[in-house]
C-alpha cells in the first residue's frame, strides 16, 4: 500500500552525477497527491512487473532526469517498488517527505543477477 504526504508543492532540487567526465544534472520532485494516484501507481507496477532483469533495468536507464511531471513520478515509485521486490535495492530513492530522486545510470551484472551503478563522484 502507498502513503501520500501532506504537502502539495513541488520543490525541484538539482543535484549532478559525472558520466564519462560529464556534469549531468537530475532532479527530486516532491509527489503531489492526487485521489486516482494509486490506481496509476499500481498499473504501472503492473507492468514493469512483468520486465525481466535486463529490460528493467533499461527501463530505469530511459529516465535520464527527474522532469517535474506528476505521471513520471507515480512511474518512479512504481519502479521503486519493482526494484526492492526484484533485487531488494533501488536507484529510486524515496524519502520522508515523499521526494522521489534517481541516483544516475546502472548496469545488470548476469552471474549475481542484480545491478550496480556506474561510477559517480
Amino acid at each position: 500500500m502507498f502513503t501520500f504526504a501532506s504537502s502539495l508543492s513541488i520543490q525541484p532540487i538539482e543535484k549532478h552525477y559525472i558520466l564519462n567526465g560529464f556534469s549531468i544534472p537530475f532532479m527530486t520532485q516532491t509527489r503531489i497527491n492526487r485521489p486516482e494516484d494509486i490506481d496509476r501507481i499500481n498499473t504501472f507496477y503492473a507492468r514493469l512487473k512483468d520486465f525481466d532483469n535486463h529490460t528493467l533495468v533499461d527501463a530505469y536507464n530511459t529516465e535520464k532526469r527527474v522532469v517535474g511531471v506528476h505521471a513520471q513520478t507515480l512511474y518512479l515509485i512504481a519502479m521503486n517498488e519493482a526494484f526492492l521486490d526484484r533485487f531488494g535495492k533501488s536507484p529510486v530513492s524515496i524519502n520522508e517527505e515523499q521526494q522521489v530522486s534517481i541516483s544516475g545510470p546502472i548496469y545488470y551484472i548476469d552471474h549475481l543477477q542484480t545491478f550496480d551503478w556506474f561510477n559517480k563522484n
